[in-house]
């Protein structure tokens, strides 16, 4: 509630957020800080979960995670797989309207090996 309020009376987000926008806004900073507690979090032997950042004023909601291999280790096409797959989990997900309304949703992949990698993602797609 507190960050609803906060939200309603900042005149630069209510000139550049919709009402919509702070609704979800509100509940992704809300998923956000409520997990913020968890990370970092492995949930596999290769992956982890380093944070969750939401900026409201740019609609953009990131998922940062570790990857603990170097890049030269993945497969061929790799990038491209797991771009299908973000898509088709945020996309067929209760993201995917986020998304839809310009919600810029995205992973971020940092390597053993140190590259990053952002993917964003694309419903239009799925």
């Amino acid at each position: 509630m507190i960050i609803a309020l906060a939200l309603a009376t900042t005149p630069v987000l209510a000139v550049q957020l919709s009402h919509s926008d702070m609704l979800a806004c509100t509940e992704l900073t809300q998923v956000a800080e409520s997990t913020a507690a968890q990370f970092p979090k492995w949930v596999d032997p290769v992956t982890r979960i380093d944070a969750l950042v939401v900026t409201c004023k740019s609609k953009a909601y990131r998922v940062d995670k570790f990857i603990n291999v170097p890049t030269s280790d993945m497969r061929e096409g790799w990038h491209g797989r797991k771009q299908a797959q973000w898509d088709e989990q945020i996309c067929t997900g209760s993201m995917g309207p986020l998304v839809e309304a310009g919600w810029r949703i995205s992973q971020v992949l940092t390597f053993a090996s140190g590259e990053r990698v952002q993917m964003d993602a694309h419903c239009g797609r799925v």
